[in-house]
């Protein structure tokens, strides 16, 4: 996310996630921010990325981002981050070690948020409940 942008980029491990396949399904959604009150509804659109070419850049900001919290081990990312960038601006094939590093990008899910609304402030408690429980289903 860019301070003052309207767009946020989702993503995390490689995998198929339901979050995903949901927002494919129903791209019009609510952000609820969940940290600090005031709490707000902020009205979206989801769209998910399949495309490598144009998941790419997002992906790798995604995880430059996510490599900033602590503990995180910042200096081997940057090493395989930097060499997966050099391989991009060079357009060198996904060869020897960079075909597993695709593997795992293309395996990424990537979902981008375009906020189409004002925040709504939700003075009330904490964020809605996320769906009803059914029985048979872990959450």
């Amino acid at each position: 996310w860019e301070k003052g942008g309207d767009k946020i980029v989702l993503s995390g491990y490689p995998g198929k996630r339901d979050w995903v396949a949901s927002m494919a399904r129903n791209p019009a959604v609510t952000v609820h921010t969940v940290e600090f009150e005031p709490w707000f509804d902020i009205p979206a659109d989801a769209r998910v990325i399949r495309d490598l070419d144009e998941k790419l850049p997002r992906v790798m900001a995604f995880i430059e981002n996510w490599a900033l919290r602590p503990g995180f081990p910042r200096a081997r990312f940057k090493l395989l981050l930097g060499a997966v960038k050099l391989n991009r601006a060079l357009r060198l094939p996904w060869w020897g070690p960079f075909i597993i590093a695709k593997r795992i990008f293309r395996a990424m899910p990537c979902v981008e948020i375009t906020f189409t609304g004002e925040p709504v402030r939700r003075d009330a408690g904490g964020p809605p409940a996320l769906s009803e429980q059914r029985d048979g289903r872990p959450y």
